[in-house]
């Protein structure tokens, strides 16, 4: 899902302010679960026979995007993956916040800088 109001760029107070933000937001799901029978569950959220899992959410915030001039990006990461092997169960989650800042100093060099 993307969220951008690039075209209030001509507009005046409130909305020029936004006009700058940028968000994208992005969620996947993979599961995978035990069938019985002929029914199936096509609920993503269930647990119930649970065999795998894939799960992934990413959220970023920009401001002035694809601008050279003062431009910041904040990514939030949460991903998790599920698996249910013979010997035992295996589950992995992370989550991770990133900041990244790109401004032009002069008309040569391009300053680059990650946080997270």
């Amino acid at each position: 899902m993307n969220l951008n109001a690039s075209s209030w760029k001509n507009e005046k107070g409130f909305k020029r302010v936004l006009s700058h933000f940028t968000n994208q937001t992005y969620f996947l799901i993979d599961s995978r679960t035990k069938r019985e029978n002929a029914d199936f569950n096509i609920n993503p959220f269930a647990n119930d026979g649970l065999l795998g899992l894939d799960q992934n959410f990413k959220n970023s915030l920009f401001f002035n995007r694809g601008l050279q001039k003062f431009s910041m990006v904040y990514s939030y990461l949460d991903f998790r993956k599920k698996t249910i092997f013979s010997f035992g169960d295996q589950d992995v989650s992370q989550k991770t916040h990133q900041l990244q800042l790109i401004d032009k100093l002069g008309s040569f060099w391009l300053l680059h800088a990650e946080a997270g």
